[in-house]
């Protein structure tokens, strides 16, 4: 992977990256917010050590959507069609996150988060679809 600095990502990004633990294993995640300062963050609530110099990436795996905190040196930003999300790559994952609203093996507060992933990926798309059109009238 080529080094990328903190001005090359941004949050809602598409980025690969190596977890925490996976060796030199590749996953693909979205960025959620660059930490400029030491704060708490991710799913297992990590304090990372963030500065202007050296921030970490919060990052949402597209697989397991939980998520955790990169270095830049870790990622690598994703090459799809400008770094843009497709809306095909959001309806999956819309998808994925409707349909675990309504197992039944769920806790009340598992069914809270997935459909706050729903919205959120609802959302996210109709932005996207909204950028679409925009640059369609361009």
């Amino acid at each position: 992977m080529a080094p990328i600095k903190k001005d090359d990502v941004h949050v809602g990004q598409k980025v690969r990256y190596h977890p925490v633990g996976g060796g030199m294993q590749l996953t693909e995640g979205i960025v959620k917010e660059i930490v400029t300062h030491p704060e708490i963050v991710g799913d297992t609530q990590k304090r990372v050590k963030a500065s202007e110099e050296e921030p970490r990436i919060v990052i949402e795996n597209l697989h397991t959507h939980k998520e955790t905190a990169s270095r830049l040196v870790d990622m690598a930003i994703k090459e799809q069609r400008g770094n843009k999300l497709s809306s095909k790559n959001l309806y999956l994952d819309l998808v994925k996150i409707y349909g675990s609203i309504f197992k039944l093996e769920l806790d009340p507060n598992k069914q809270k988060l997935a459909l706050a992933k729903y919205q959120e990926y609802n959302t996210r798309l109709q932005q996207l679809q909204s950028q679409q059109q925009k640059q369609q009238l361009n």
